[in-house]
């Protein structure tokens, strides 16, 4: 059987290791069905334009983010982007937080690539990118197509932006948790959900 493949993109100040071990059991989940790649990103979140307070304590490891020295991820979107296109393995995307908004705008990219748009079977958002939206960056959006889970926490400090992201999708099926920032601890009947979505995706049996 062929091994499908979906690329992990971690969130601010995370790398592929930190965020292999925040998603806990879920790893070992989704695992069952695709492989999962962790990402790491490629910019030092010291070095920016920006004061760039540090989010978490990260014990002297030295942590990334996406975005060059302005923060501008469009060099990484391309990046990703084509090493999907570069491996017709890879058909999904998982993301945290500011992994999250890398994922979307792939998605944007799908409304125009085909290739993309066929290729990508499924999209996973934890949380959201914590960005304020404005209007008229939602008024140049293309709605997404791309079949999508999300997450959304209760405890979350981007809770609203959550609920306000689930609008660039169509019909995303969303997971409530009562999780802060972060991948969020599933219930038995919510990882079921969650093996459901991606075995539908694989036109495999569900639990």
């Amino acid at each position: 059987m062929k091994k499908y493949k979906i690329l992990a993109l971690p969130g601010w100040e995370n790398d592929g290791f930190i965020l292999k071990k925040h998603m806990g059991e879920l790893h070992d989940l989704i695992s069952k069905y695709v492989e999962i790649e962790y990402l790491d990103p490629p910019y030092d979140v010291s070095k920016s334009m920006f004061p760039l307070p540090p989010l978490l304590d990260t014990q002297g490891r030295k942590v990334y983010r996406w975005g060059n020295y302005y923060l501008d991820m469009s060099e990484d979107i391309e990046r990703i982007k084509n090493r999907i296109l570069e491996n017709p393995n890879i058909i999904g995307l998982m993301g945290f937080s500011q992994g999250v908004f890398i994922i979307g705008e792939i998605g944007q990219l799908a409304y125009t690539d085909s290739r993309l748009a066929k290729q990508l079977r499924f999209l996973i958002c934890f949380s959201s990118n914590g960005i304020k939206p404005r209007r008229i960056h939602y008024d140049k959006k293309h709605l997404i197509t791309i079949p999508t889970l999300q997450t959304i926490g209760s405890k979350d400090f981007a809770y609203l932006e959550s609920i306000i992201q689930t609008t660039e999708y169509l019909n995303s099926q969303i997971i409530w948790t009562e999780s802060t920032h972060r991948v969020p601890i599933l219930s038995y009947d919510q990882k079921i959900e969650l093996a459901n979505f991606i075995s539908d995706k694989l036109d495999q049996p569900k639990l």
